[in-house]
């Protein structure tokens, strides 16, 4: 047999509203919507239905008043033998307390009740949230507050809450959390709210990184080795150009943005990765072939440059991939780094005067000769300021700073093509060494 409303809520048929109230926010407590979301549809269904009981039964009442003066003295007197009995229970009961026309507890589960709801169909219950504060929530200023502080308690411990979904709610409750004071809630509370959404963010790029472990397997063996699936890197997987920088990066987003993750990295990824290691990128290896094929050109038209193009590419490798290395080492007090690197460092600044060398010689001898020397002092005016800016710029890394200008040397015709499309920059790659081969002769080679 089904239970009528007023077995429902507890309570006999009555048209007071209040009375409705509490017995909705006792039943309430029984059935959560998050544990009991058929009782809690049923306890709904019976509120709503019993507040129409007492709308419809004061309207009644008004009717009734409207009746001739007859019956308004007979209704004077119940009216009266009512607030009679009122006050008697008021001198029988001195300690009843008056209560408002909403209870603290009915608010605090309809917070609950958005704040799941908000999390299982966002839209739908942001329009159920406006159309509440609306048109059901009590219009009392103290009411809008309990119902804003639980919901915003309610959201704080919400699982999974986005940072889109916390600043649709805030602009409904005019939060201004984006402001520089945080309305009607502490602050411990928006504390806790960005927590949950940073705990969200954090859980969304875990999962991000573990969909694209299904596009390639480059991508899935670099999700195995932060999930600690596979505990190790690879030697081979070393010499795959951008793999090694492309596990630093992930490492370190995590570490900047989701710190929440780094209990979940792989241990010996991580010591891995904060020791110097050898990276190869795509960019290094475009530029060794670049000079390389320059270099071989060349030496096809004169056999006794050989030495001088080994020289170059010799150069190349060491300054573009043995150099971080030696640099990492100097700063942690390596003894061989130290004392390696003030030869390759008097070396480098050779390497940078070579071309500079070669300029001068040219802007020199260019006819007519009598206006080399005019040249020259022009030449090193222009050259004067822009050589000042970047030595006062690098100066606290006095001794990284010409390791920084040859690898930028180096880099530079293959940096130049990157500002062109990939197809571009491809073809150039492929076809300018050829082109190159009359610059490396002029700047580099000694006849």
């Amino acid at each position: 047999m089904a239970m009528t409303i007023w077995e429902t809520l507890g309570i006999d048929a009555t048209t007071d509203e209040s009375a409705i109230r509490r017995a909705y926010a006792r039943q309430l407590k029984l059935h959560r919507p998050d544990k009991d979301p058929q009782g809690y549809q049923q306890l709904r269904e019976a509120f709503d239905l019993a507040k129409q009981y007492a709308s419809n039964a004061a309207m009644w009442q008004d009717e009734e008043e409207d009746e001739p003066a007859a019956d308004e003295a007979d209704h004077s007197e119940v009216t009266l033998s009512s607030a009679q009995d009122y006050l008697r229970t008021l001198e029988g009961h001195h300690d009843i307390a008056l209560q408002p026309d909403w209870q603290r507890e009915a608010l605090e589960d309809d917070a609950e009740r958005f704040s799941v709801r908000l999390l299982t169909d966002e839209m739908p219950a942001l329009k159920a949230l406006r159309e509440y504060l609306d048109h059901e929530l009590p219009d009392a200023l103290d009411a809008r507050a309990v119902f804003s502080l639980a919901l915003a308690q309610a959201l704080s411990e919400r699982k999974g809450i986005t940072r889109s979904l916390v600043s649709e709610v805030s602009d409904i409750m005019g939060w201004e959390l984006d402001g520089y004071r945080v309305r009607h809630i502490p602050h411990w509370v928006v504390e806790a709210i960005e927590q949950q959404v940073a705990l969200s963010e954090a859980e969304e790029h875990w999962a991000y990184l573990a969909r694209q472990s299904t596009n390639d397997r480059q991508a899935k063996l670099a999700w195995r080795l932060l999930s600690g699936e596979v505990k190790r890197v690879p030697w081979w997987a070393k010499l795959i150009p951008g793999f090694t920088q492309q596990l630093v990066n992930h490492v370190a987003t995590i570490k900047y943005h989701y710190p929440q993750l780094l209990d979940r990295l792989n241990p010996e990824l991580l010591e891995y990765i904060s020791s110097p290691h050898f990276l190869l990128s795509w960019r290094e290896v475009a530029a060794l072939w670049f000079w390389g094929v320059a270099a071989w050109l060349q030496v096809r038209v004169a056999p006794a440059m050989a030495g001088q193009a080994a020289a170059i590419v010799g150069s190349l490798i060491v300054y573009l991939w043995v150099m971080p290395l030696l640099l990492a080492y100097y700063e942690q007090g390596k003894r061989s780094a130290r004392a390696v690197l003030p030869l390759l460092w008097l070396l480098g600044w050779i390497m940078l005067a070579i071309p500079l060398f070669h300029l001068y010689e040219v802007v020199f001898s260019y006819p007519p000769v009598y206006k080399g020397v005019s040249r020259v002092m022009m030449l090193t005016a222009v050259l004067a300021y822009p050589a000042w800016w970047v030595i006062s710029r690098n100066r606290h890394q006095w001794y990284a700073m010409p390791f920084k200008g040859v690898a930028f040397m180096f880099m530079l015709p293959v940096a130049f093509l990157q500002q062109f499309s990939p197809i571009i920059t491809a073809v150039g790659v492929i076809i300018l060494p050829a082109l190159f081969t009359h610059v490396l002769r002029g700047l580099f080679f000694f006849y």
